[in-house]
C-alpha cells in the first residue's frame, strides 16, 4: 500500500533516503526527513496503485544497526494513467538492494541507501514520466 502515514511513523525526524548507483542520476538521488519521504510516497501513489517489494534474502547486522535487504518489486500503474492498454509494456519488475541503518535506540529507521536495477530503473522512470502526464493538476 502506497500511504505515507503507514510508512512516515516509521522514520527518524534525522530521515535520510540515498539511492545508488549515481550513474543512473536519478531524480532525487537523495530524500531528507520523512516529511520529503511522505511526499514521495504520495506521488507514486497517484501513478501506481501498488508498488510492492518483496525480500528474497536479509543480512541482519545488530553490532551497527542494520540489516541488508535484498529484494524484488513489481509496478502496478493505475489504468487510467497509462498512455494505451498494451499490460506487457506497462509491467515493471526491478531488483534491489536495501542498506538499512536504525537510530540508536533501533526504533526508527534513520538511514536507506538503495542500489536500484540501473537497466530497469530507466524503463521505471519512463514510465512513471508518462503516467505523470495524465494526471491532471501534477504540474
Amino acid at each position: 500500500m502506497l500511504d505515507p502515514d503507514i510508512i512516515t511513523p516509521s522514520l527518524s525526524e534525522n530521515y535520510r533516503h540515498e539511492f545508488a548507483p549515481a550513474s543512473l542520476d536519478p531524480p532525487l538521488a537523495r530524500i531528507d526527513g520523512p516529511e520529503a519521504f511522505a511526499a514521495r510516497i504520495k506521488f507514486i501513489g497517484a501513478v501506481m496503485s501498488s508498488f510492492p517489494i518483496r525480500a528474497k534474502q536479509t543480512w541482519p547486522n545488530p553490532s551497527l544497526k542494520q540489516v541488508v535487504i535484498w529484494a524484488e518489486s513489481e509496478s502496478m500503474f493505475h489504468p487510467h494513467v497509462r498512455d494505451n492498454d498494451d499490460e506487457e509494456e506497462w509491467k515493471y519488475k526491478g531488483e534491489y538492494i536495501y542498506v538499512i541503518t536504525m537510530d540508536q535506540n533501533c526504533e526508527k529507521i534513520e538511514h536507506v541507501l538503495e542500489f536500484v536495477d540501473s537497466k530497469a530503473t530507466q524503463k521505471l522512470l519512463g514510465l512513471v514520466a508518462r503516467a505523470s502526464i495524465n494526471i491532471p493538476g501534477l504540474f
